[in-house]
């Protein structure tokens, strides 16, 4: 029995050195085989490494030649994992090169690519496609009205306005009297107010208001004994038909305004609604009056009711003739006015374009 045990003892130690001898070859050619290589790779990945180099703040010229573009920046990586820029593709602008090789040298290490369990030089690729912004400047060119607000004129690259024009004047006059009136007054001053809106091929129209008072030095021969006012006063209230005429490139170089106004002329003193000795004599007046405005300043654009518009600043200086047709011969005759007002013009945009640099540094 113990020479049986003996023998199988003796077999089975064959046997498992009859194994080992057929896996040795195998185990040594693992321990043989290095270990796969691995590529470097960047610090907190791709995405991360794409992100620093989109960051930069490159100028409105550079920017718009990277819209649309696709480069491929290639780098060195060393054994440290420091990277060098070797090459961009895609472009030749040597600003925004060294712009890249700068942003370079910011970027964290990388991780260094790995061969046979040892660090080993190599090369990375980063690919970078540029949006073209077309389609966000299209939408923020008719969507952002708070941008157009802030410009100046010279962010715009296209402006086309439209016909329609809306003007308040507001100013001081000097006048003459002349005929029978002239008899009684001596030339005057007195004030000026316009509503003028304007719509195709320059025509329009709007609303006047003109007060003049003149000193008196011979008194109006009138039934009272309420004695004539120092200073009579000659009020006008209207409606004018008006047409811009071009100056040069100018469309709204001089305008001509044809008025017809309600006209009553106070001469003496007005104790109440209903004072029996108030003389009061009425009318009406035509008019003609040419209006040269200067203009002031640089246009601005701004909005009225959520529309974009431009407004302008002018000096305006007209000259009127205004004839008297009232209900009393002596007051009849001709006032000629000369004034200069401050003119506000509010034109309706009829298109416009940002240009690329005041989207660029603004949104």
């Amino acid at each position: 029995m113990g020479k049986i045990q003996f023998c199988l003892l003796v077999l089975d130690m064959r046997c498992l050195l009859y194994l080992i001898f057929l896996a040795s070859p195998l185990l040594c050619k693992a321990q043989e085989t290095p270990e796969k290589y691995r590529d470097a790779e960047p610090t907190g990945g791709i995405d991360q490494l794409a992100k620093s180099f989109f960051s930069i703040k490159f100028q409105s010229e550079e920017q718009r030649e990277l819209m649309g573009k696709h480069l491929e920046l290639v780098f060195h990586i060393d054994q440290m994992g420091v990277p060098s820029l070797e090459a961009v593709f895609g472009i030749e602008n040597k600003v925004i090169v060294d712009s890249f090789l700068q942003k370079t040298e910011e970027i964290p290490l990388f991780a260094a690519a790995r061969a046979g369990g040892d660090y080993t030089e190599s090369m990375y690729a980063l690919g970078l496609t540029y949006p073209s912004f077309q389609t966000v400047f299209q939408h923020l060119q008719k969507s952002n009205i708070h941008a157009f607000r802030k410009a100046k004129m010279e962010d715009f690259e296209k402006f086309e306005l439209k016909d329609s024009r809306f003007d308040f004047v507001f100013g001081g006059v000097v006048n003459t009297p002349a005929g029978s009136i002239s008899n009684h007054l001596r030339s005057g001053g007195g004030l000026n107010l316009d509503f003028i809106f304007t719509g195709r091929n320059g025509w329009g129209g709007g609303l006047v208001v003109t007060g003049h008072y003149n000193r008196l030095f011979n008194n109006f021969s009138i039934p009272s004994t309420r004695p004539n006012l120092k200073y009579p006063t000659t009020n006008m209230i209207g409606l004018s038909a008006n047409k811009w005429m071009p100056l040069g490139e100018n469309p709204h170089g001089l305008l001509l305004q044809l008025e017809l106004n309600y006209t009553y002329f106070l001469l003496t003193e007005n104790e109440g609604k209903n004072d029996p000795e108030s003389i009061t004599f009425k009318g009406f007046s035509p008019g003609l009056s040419v209006h040269f405005p200067l203009r002031i300043g640089q246009p601005t654009a701004s909005t009225y009711y959520n529309s974009p518009v431009l407004i302008t600043h002018h000096i305006n200086i007209h000259a009127a003739a205004r004839p008297l047709f009232l209900d009393f011969r002596q007051t009849r005759g001709m006032l000629f006015e000369l004034g200069i007002s401050y003119r506000i013009g509010i034109t309706r945009v009829k298109s416009y374009e940002f240009t690329d640099s005041y989207l660029l540094n603004h949104f």
